[in-house]
């Protein structure tokens, strides 16, 4: 299967909701056991002094260990912008006990992961690109119902 312009995909509406499933899904999943939602109190834009739980965040990007095996690894600038504005307010209810790192990286098959060794989250370009048609799928059909 041949993909186009993967590294440079701008959809960033479609980018935005795909990121957050498979974040989510991460966090849930493999990240759930030493995560914590932040009660409403809670939720503020600085970390509460002694707060035992929360010492990490979601940051964009690469993990040092991966950007040590491979120093040019990069992310399309508009997609780690549209990662950055998701990562605000998921830092600000998600108490995290380490950071954990949000990319998007070509994986040569519909994939999206968690790597707790680097602690990263990776989402593949091949999977937004079919979370993209899924999408457009159901909102056809979904359009067809309402006429």
């Amino acid at each position: 299967m041949k993909f186009v312009n993967l590294m440079n995909y701008k959809n960033t509406g479609v980018i935005k909701r795909f990121a957050v499933s498979m974040i989510l899904s991460a966090v849930l999943t493999a990240v759930a056991p030493t995560a914590n939602l932040r009660s409403a109190s809670a939720q503020t834009t600085t970390k509460p002094a002694g707060n035992n739980i929360d010492k990490g965040d979601f940051k964009v990007g690469f993990s040092p260990a991966t950007l040590k095996k491979n120093p040019k690894k990069t992310m399309d600038k508009e997609v780690a912008a549209s990662l950055i504005e998701l990562t605000k307010p998921l830092n600000e209810i998600i108490a995290l006990p380490y950071d954990v790192y949000l990319n998007f990286d070509e994986c040569g098959e519909p994939n999206a992961f968690y790597n707790p060794a680097v602690k990263e989250i990776t989402m593949c370009y091949e999977f937004l690109l079919d979370f993209e048609q899924a999408l457009k799928r159901f909102q056809k059909n979904r359009l067809k119902l309402t006429i």
